[in-house]
């Protein structure tokens, strides 16, 4: 029959004392110097076991959801059979229990495989265990057993001793460990940086990284999604054998087939599932490849999701607690690659975008015809889109338009001059109706010839701008791509802005120009015209009448010689033409620029000119002096616009009105005749080349049936005033 005494308790107190110093001593020196944790945990074991005359003594670490024996001892060196590791939940009765100490003196009644244990293999009556505290929370226990008899009243504080040692053996192993690993963890980010810092492809990046992350938790899967846009994700890169076996690089997945990954990107938060919940969680298929616990976080670029990161434990494995505190240094080094290498293609799309412009810009300032413009509009800009063609349209009247310029796929179908029909859904319809920039990512429901003509070849998606040339709708400049399913970026609309910019100007340059040269001839023609009138006019005019009075004065002389009574009828005859020739020169004169104008300007020249007509016309001019070419010019126009007053528009009164104001002397003639004026008619064309050529604009309103309202502005000096130089002295 076994004895039963008290154990560790008949020692004489200074001798179990130092026996208990001793022991103390040695576990503490091996904690001092940093002994291997298994170690220290076996010389305490056996400390203790000797000390209180156990018969076996063990420590136990708590983890999860489970007990593991990390030492073992025994009295007798045996090491009994038997599990190492037992579930807490099949323990009613846990070391771990609130009390944080326990004693069991009876196991015959304690249910559970741990008493089972105890009691059947190792044949123990009587049990003590003390907690391992370590940061404020159990790590575990330390543990003696008798099969003699109860354990002494001070066992439980005499183990107290021996785990605070333990305590600190595994904190400082503990903090060795989380030094050794937060070195492993920075030398990790740093390659990953060093990639990034390199610039070397993002597919490269990403590779590492994910490689690092499920690294640095450990035997755990790592995967990294793009989120598409369009409900799709695609994997960007992969780590473990069992996510490569399901998944695979650049590969498109429904939100939906994907829990973790879907809740990521539509929340924008970290998400974690675990198994313990697994109907509707995760996907079946995860579950039967042994995923317990997945953790995703979200890959955030310019306040956007752009991805997301998960990792899978497998097998009976839990992700730790710190692994989303882990993985987050990896997500930001992903975003902050994505940043750079955005920002990087966004500075070089710059760039080149700049260079094209400034091409365009160089042949517009150059004053390139319009063709090379178009082309070189379409070329560029179908370089900087990526597509496969840009065409540049005109609108013509109805529903066509001609193509001015088309490069790229199908040029030859598409000569400069071929002229289309746009009715239906086209592009050009919805811009010429609109007047703003359009797109059409898919022509399945579009009709009309050009949806006949772009299914024919192939088109699947277009991006218009209009091209707008003093304000009106000119035509539209249209990108083409041919990929089935591709959607141009939404920066393009922006991108094709420039561009049609410059090719407005250059429109408009072009228009002015021959605006120019058509007014430069019409003048020049005017003057030429003008010079050959006063040649005839001195021909048949002047110019007779002084060669009949030479004629006339010879004959006068000749008469006087021979003493012949005509001669005084000759002299009068010869005074009278010589008289009349000097009126001819006086009104040719005058015909160029009267003399009222020359010496009282304006008001004085309109004065004159109002009192040889019939008209009846109010004036309201200032009697201000302006510069000489604005007089004669304003006098000109007022008088060719009076002219046309009394031939045409059947008015019974007209109006002069002239007021100088901000640098800019405005002129209207008004009448109360029938409208209706032409303003395409040489008269006024005329008037508007001699307004023109002083920098000044001629309008023309004239509606059927109310009159007709002309105006003419001519801009004044640098200082916005009228001139005020007195011109007494000018010669007729």
């Amino acid at each position: 029959m076994a004895r039963r005494r008290v154990r560790g308790g008949n020692d004489p107190p200074l001798e179990r004392l130092a026996d208990e110093q001793a022991a103390l001593r040695r576990v503490a020196t091996l904690v001092a110097r940093a002994a291997d944790p298994s170690e220290v945990f076996e010389a305490v074991a056996r400390e203790i076991g000797l000390l209180l005359e156990a018969d076996f003594a063990g420590m136990a670490r708590f983890d999860r959801d489970s007990v593991e024996t990390l030492a073992f001892w025994a009295a007798d060196g045996s090491r009994p059979s038997g599990a190492p590791r037992w579930a807490a939940e099949q323990e009613p009765t846990t070391i771990a229990s609130p009390e944080l100490r326990v004693r069991w003196d009876d196991w015959s009644d304690v249910p559970g495989p741990l008493a089972a244990y105890v009691r059947d293999v190792l044949g123990a009556v009587s049990t003590v265990a003390f907690p391992i505290i370590v940061d404020g929370q159990p790590w575990g226990a330390l543990g003696v057993h008798s099969k003699q008899g109860p354990f002494a009243a001070d066992t439980e504080a005499r183990l107290a001793n021996f785990s605070d040692l333990v305590a600190t053996a595994v904190a400082n192993a503990n903090a060795r460990a989380e030094v050794a690993r937060l070195a492993e963890d920075q030398a990790s980010l740093r390659r990953v940086a060093t990639l990034i810092a390199r610039e070397v492809p993002l597919d490269a990046v990403f590779a590492e990284a994910v490689r690092e992350a499920a690294c640095a938790i450990g035997n755990v899967d790592c995967a990294l999604w793009r989120d598409e846009g369009d409900g799709t994700v695609s994997v960007v890169a992969v780590s473990g054998s069992h996510a490569a076996a399901r998944l695979t690089v650049a590969a498109r997945r429904p939100h939906a087939d994907e829990a973790i990954v879907g809740a990521v990107l539509r929340e924008g938060r970290t998400k974690w599932i675990a198994s313990e919940a697994r109907a509707g969680t995760i996907p079946e298929r995860t579950v039967d490849v042994g995923v317990r616990s997945a953790l995703g976080c979200p890959i955030l670029v310019r306040d956007h999701v752009w991805g997301a990161l998960t990792l899978w434990a497998l097998d009976e494995e839990l992700l730790p607690p710190e692994t989303e505190a882990r993985v987050t240094p990896y997500v930001d080094l992903v975003a902050t690659a994505i940043g750079g290498a955005e920002a990087r293609a966004q500075a070089l799309q710059l760039t080149e975008e700049q260079a094209a412009l400034r091409r365009v810009a160089t042949l517009v300032a150059e004053g390139a015809s319009t063709s090379a413009v178009f082309d070189a509009v379409a070329r560029e800009m179908g370089r900087l889109l990526a597509s496969d063609g840009v065409t540049l349209m005109r609108f013509e009247p109805g529903q066509e338009f001609i193509i001015v310029s088309h490069v790229g796929r199908d040029a030859e179908r598409f000569p400069s001059g071929t002229r289309l029909n746009h009715d239906g859904d086209s592009l050009a319809t919805i811009i010429r109706r609109t007047g703003r920039p359009a797109r059409i990512e898919n022509y399945a429901a579009v009709r009309g010839e050009i949806a006949r003509l772009t299914h024919e070849l192939g088109v699947t998606a277009a991006i218009g701008a209009p091209v707008l040339v003093g304000g009106r709708t000119w035509g539209v400049v249209a990108a083409l791509w041919h990929a089935v399913g591709l959607v141009p970026p939404a920066e393009s609309e922006d991108r094709m802005a420039q561009f049609v910019e410059l090719l407005g100007t250059a429109i408009a340059n072009a228009d002015a120009h021959d605006q120019l040269v058509a007014s430069r001839v019409r003048v020049q023609t005017a003057a030429d015209e003008a010079r050959r009138r006063v040649v005839r006019d001195l021909h048949d005019g002047a110019q007779q009448r002084l060669v009949h009075s030479i004629v006339v004065q010879k004959l006068a002389l000749r008469a006087l010689r021979d003493g012949q009574p005509d001669a005084d009828a000759l002299v009068e005859e010869a005074l009278r033409q010589t008289e009349q020739g000097n009126a001819e020169l006086r009104e040719l004169a005058h015909g160029i620029l009267p003399t009222p104008l020359l010496r009282g300007g304006l008001l004085a020249g309109l004065r004159s000119l109002v009192e040889r007509t019939n008209l009846q016309v109010d004036l309201d001019v200032p009697a201000h002096r302006f510069a000489l070419e604005i007089e004669a010019s304003a006098y000109f126009v007022i008088g060719e616009a009076l002219t046309n007053v009394a031939k045409h528009a059947q008015a019974t009164r007209a109006g002069v009105t002239a007021v100088a104001a901000e640098g800019v002397l405005r002129i209207d003639v008004c009448d109360d005749g029938v409208g209706g004026a032409n303003a395409g008619g040489t008269g006024l064309i005329g008037m508007d080349d001699r307004v023109a050529a002083l920098g000044g604009q001629l309008t023309v309103d004239s509606p059927v049936g109310v009159g007709t309202r002309i105006t003419a502005s001519f801009p004044l000096g640098p200082d916005g005033l009228p001139h005020e130089r007195a011109r007494a002295d000018a010669k007729p």
